[in-house]
């Protein structure tokens, strides 16, 4: 209920609280055992595709068509969820998902780390090259696929990132594992395809 409260005032406030839910919503998916089992939950899954496929074209069109004003901005939140959710499923219904997504759990469980760090190289380039809609695709991918590499190098020494065992610590009032043990430094993951 939360989840749904927050991507609801996320999109009416046009983002005030998409984040946390978003955010909130991988924290459900992680606990009701989603990841993990991709298979056990592929029908409603491929619903969600549907759905958000069907959705996709219409919020598109509305949030162009729609003056510059609240409107507008709601459109634009309820087509990016969209348009994220028919990314991600597309991506989970591919046959053999596991092997060629591995690569990415890495950066997902830096996940705070490399959020504060997408944002920061955001709003640095910003100040001097604003990112517009012809260039964010650039600038995603160039920020994004250098992350996938570095996550999973720090991964091979390091048990989380940074920002993830400042907020452990905080959390359990206790230093966390903060080094891998020499004995289980692993290479890293490559996808079979």
């Amino acid at each position: 209920l939360v989840t749904v409260l927050l991507l609801i005032g996320g999109v009416l406030t046009t983002s005030a609280f998409l984040t946390p839910g978003l955010l909130s919503l991988g924290a459900l998916l992680g606990s009701i055992g989603y990841f993990p089992d991709l298979e056990k939950f592929r029908r409603s899954t491929r619903i969600a595709w549907m759905v958000s496929l069907a959705l996709v074209g219409p919020l598109c069109y509305l949030q162009f068509i729609e003056s510059e004003n609240w409107n507008t901005l709601m459109f634009r939140s309820l087509a990016g969820l969209a348009i994220a959710t028919f990314s991600v499923t597309s991506l989970i219904l591919l046959p053999r998902v596991e092997q060629i997504l591995k690569p990415l759990a890495a950066f997902g469980r830096l996940a705070l780390t490399n959020y504060i760090m997408q944002t920061v190289i955001i709003l640095c380039i910003d100040l001097n090259h604003p990112v517009t809609s012809s260039n964010v695709w650039i600038v995603w991918w160039s920020i994004w696929l250098p992350q996938v590499f570095a996550s999973n190098l720090w991964l091979r020494y390091f048990t989380m990132g940074p920002l993830e065992w400042l907020w452990r610590w905080g959390t359990y009032g206790e230093k966390p594992t903060w080094r891998v043990p020499n004995s289980a430094k692993q290479p890293l993951p490559r996808a079979e395809l």
